[in-house]
């Protein structure tokens, strides 16, 4: 259900770990274009996946609820934070598991007392200079969806997580005096902007969101 009040009070203490954690990292500030609309408006974030410190920022920034693979359980820092974010576990090569996280989806899309639903459609990470194909789980539940964009900038150290293990994208993270990090929110002609998605893919637009 949905999280009680004294719980979301406290989980302020836990959104500003958050962002200490990332400044460790070397994330001393971010730069952010665009503002996320309302949850009321767009209950559904959508974003590209390159790193393990994605999930980290929009912790900190969204405070949404997660879908994820039940494997990023045993991450460090982000195994426990997505548990705080009422993680929705799914397994991609069950079809069972499949179909239960979208109706937990579309359950707490529905209901404004539930956080944003935060998703990464690619499925994976990649290097983040292209978007591959995307799952179809954000978009079969027929809500509004706000698309996000995020970009590590770098000259020396690719901060992606591809051919390299964890511990060794972590160790080179703190080596580095400072790590860039770019997120774009509706990175699209209008720069906040909403995705409403119909059940006939005629009707799905592009609506800008314009903050009065």
């Amino acid at each position: 259900g949905p999280m009680p009040a004294w719980r979301r009070r406290l989980m302020w203490v836990t959104r500003l770990s958050a962002r200490c954690i990332l400044f460790s990292f070397g994330y001393h500030w971010i730069t952010r274009k665009g503002r996320p609309a309302p949850r009321e408006l767009a209950p559904i974030v959508v974003s590209n996946h390159v790193s393990y410190i994605d999930p980290i920022y929009f912790f900190y920034e969204l405070f949404p609820t997660i879908v994820s693979s039940d494997s990023h359980d045993a991450i460090p820092f982000v195994g426990t934070i997505i548990r705080a974010m009422q993680v929705i576990y799914v397994d991609r090569f069950s079809p069972a598991s499949r179909k239960s996280a979208v109706n937990e989806i579309k359950r707490k899309a529905a209901g404004n007392s539930f956080p944003r639903v935060l998703l990464f459609p690619e499925g994976t990470t990649t290097n983040g200079r292209f978007l591959i194909s995307f799952q179809h789980g954000a978009f079969i539940p027929g809500y509004p969806v706000q698309p996000v964009v995020v970009r590590y900038p770098h000259v020396h150290f690719d901060q992606s997580w591809g051919n390299i293990s964890l511990i060794a994208l972590m160790f080179k993270m703190f080596t580095q005096f400072h790590n860039f990090m770019e997120v774009c929110i509706s990175c699209t002609p209008q720069p906040l902007s909403v995705m409403f998605i119909g059940s006939n893919s005629s009707h799905n637009k592009l609506i800008p969101y314009m903050n009065n």
